[in-house]
């Protein structure tokens, strides 16, 4: 089965192997140049004369090609292309297959015409490659080749057309030609000398090519013509593509905006206003309005209005004004108005005024005016104003509620955080003592208005054995330079020689706390605390944390006046 496999992938890559060279020969037998001088000869032997100068074979259907007409030609230097132009006409074209220069006639049917010819820049007389060629009316167009030739079909809808021509750096040509008839026209466009620049607001929305879908979905002529026709556009009521430049609209696809299109399995076009749909992929240049669904990807360069869907990724460009909800990502690299849902992360590179929701991470590189829920980590860059919820929250500038086990802020204006660990505001570590367990080591985290504490208790003592872990939360104010109030609760779960049903103890701790020097201090008061005891009791050798003296709440709840003091170190 294996090799089987192996073989199979083996002989599709040489088949396109193949392909390609069949089609790179091509273009180098049509582009040779030879000299041909003969008077009355067939165009039986004319073609055998041509193949014997090109070093290449002709194979046709001698019922398509009038192997006994007679003719006379005397041409120096010149392409294949243009003698077999001169000797058969225009209705014919050329494909390579090996060694072979295979000719077909082309089915017009009177109702099809084919424009064809060179393109030239006109001061230098060079052969233009990659310039486009198209008639908007129709959807067609074409890329000049190396020899700077194109070829166009056209149907005959009216008695005449427009043919346009465009090429980066040149000005824009446009020509009237007669419906109807194959003709033959070149063209020599004239350089840009001056170029006047408009002020202009450079965004990412230009840089479609630039993302790593464009650079998958997107050939390389594709990029030139979009490059070519950067200045034209079309608004159309609908399109239907099976893939991109396969489509209603062929390969000026992506310089139309629709209102409505429904792509097979992907798309590219300009931009929508009003609904796309893509079984795959939908990729847009320029803006979206206003639902956007796709069963893989969506990218848009521009900005994006109302809702967008995608089963993998949605990525805008510009900004975002609606919802995106995606079961990987979502990312935009402007500003963000609403909701994000993503089933992995969401990135915003501007600022964020809503909601963003994933199963990991949220980050926004600027401010957050709204809802960062991540399962594992949220990130605003600039100023939060809202609220964090997650393991790991970061903000710049703190102006509201960040709600986990760690929490970082850069610098503090006006907000809380609550969580194990605040990497901002003040830290300290006290060492203390209350009538319960004995010695306690205590970190504090945070802002004075709402702190985080870490708690860690034991007695050592013989026969009087207890271990505790807990956390708490704790506010301070200042009396004068030197004295503070603090009120603390904390919940504490006892150790007792059993791991099962552990006992929890919960204090309520009003402390006046006198600083000794900036760093020293020292802290005492009453508390009140409530214990709530295990079924088993502890174990020989270790506390009976309830005192004698003790009052009692329904039955398990036990609670006593207590009271601790200690040194605190900041």
């Amino acid at each position: 089965m294996w090799h089987s496999r192996k073989i199979c992938r083996l002989g599709l890559l040489l088949l396109f192997a193949w392909l390609l060279y069949g089609r790179a020969s091509a273009q180098h037998f049509l582009d040779s140049t030879i000299t041909l001088s003969v008077g009355e000869k067939s165009v039986r032997q004319v073609l055998y004369t041509i193949q014997q100068q090109g070093g290449f074979l002709f194979s046709y259907n001698s019922n398509l090609v009038p192997e006994d007409s007679l003719v006379s030609l005397s041409l120096e230097r010149v392409t294949v292309r243009h003698l077999l132009e001169q000797l058969l006409g225009p209705a014919y074209s050329y494909t390579q297959s090996g060694n072979y220069l295979i000719i077909h006639r082309e089915n017009l049917s009177g109702k099809i015409f084919v424009v064809r010819g060179y393109i030239t820049d006109k001061h230098t007389g060079e052969k233009m490659t990659q310039a486009s060629v198209y008639e908007r009316k129709q959807f067609a167009s074409t890329l000049t080749d190396a020899s700077g030739y194109y070829q166009l079909k056209l149907r005959s809808h009216a008695s005449t057309d427009t043919l346009l021509i465009s090429k980066h750096g040149y000005n824009d040509t446009s020509l009237l030609i007669h419906a109807g008839y194959d003709q033959r026209l070149d063209i020599a466009l004239s350089p840009i000398r001056f170029i006047r620049l408009n002020p202009v607001t450079v965004t990412p929305s230009t840089q479609i090519e630039g993302t790593w879908f464009g650079r998958l979905f997107m050939s390389s002529r594709q990029k030139v013509r979009d490059i070519n026709l950067s200045r034209f556009f079309l608004d159309q009521p609908f399109q239907y593509s099976l893939v991109p430049g396969i489509g209603t609209h062929g390969k000026l696809s992506a310089q139309v905006v629709n209102k409505f299109s429904l792509n097979l399995l992907g798309g590219y076009s300009a931009g929508v206003q009003g609904f796309e749909l893509g079984s795959l992929f939908n990729v847009d240049k320029k803006n979206v309005e206003y639902v956007q669904i796709a069963g893989l990807f969506n990218t848009v360069g521009g900005s994006a209005r109302g809702i967008q869907l995608a089963g993998l990724h949605n990525g805008v460009l510009d900004s975002v004004d609606g919802i995106q909800l995606a079961g990987l990502t979502n990312q935009v690299r402007g500003s963000l108005r609403g909701v994000q849902l993503g089933g992995l992360a969401n990135h915003v590179a501007g600022p964020v005024s809503g909601w963003m929701l994933a199963g990991i991470m949220n980050r926004a590189d600027q401010s957050v005016r709204g809802l960062q829920l991540g399962g594992v980590v949220n990130i605003s860059g600039g100023e939060m104003r809202g609220m964090q919820v997650s393991l790991i929250n970061k903000a710049g500038r703190l102006r509201g509620l960040q709600l986990g086990l760690i929490n970082i802020v850069d610098s503090l204006n006006s907000g809380y955080s609550i969580g194990l660990v605040n990497i901002t505001g003040f830290h300290s570590v006290s060492l203390l003592w209350n009538e319960s367990l004995g010695i306690n080591l205590a970190y504090k985290s945070g802002q004075k208005a709402l702190y985080s504490i870490l708690l860690a208790g034991i007695n050592p003592a013989q026969g009087q054995r207890a271990y505790s872990l807990g956390a708490g939360l704790g506010h301070e104010t200042a009396i004068s330079s030197r004295a503070s109030l603090q009120a603390e609760i904390t919940g504490q779960g006892i150790y007792l020689g059993s791991r099962q049903d552990l006992p929890w103890l919960i204090r309520l701790s009003p402390s006046l706390t006198w600083a000794l020097t900036r760093r020293w201090s020292v802290f005492g008061g009453p508390s009140l605390v409530l214990y709530l005891p295990g079924k088993s009791g502890a174990r020989a050798g270790y506390a009976e944390i309830v005192p004698a003296h003790y009052f009692s709440w329904f039955h398990k709840l036990q609670g006593w006046p207590g009271i601790q003091a200690g040194i605190s170190f900041r």
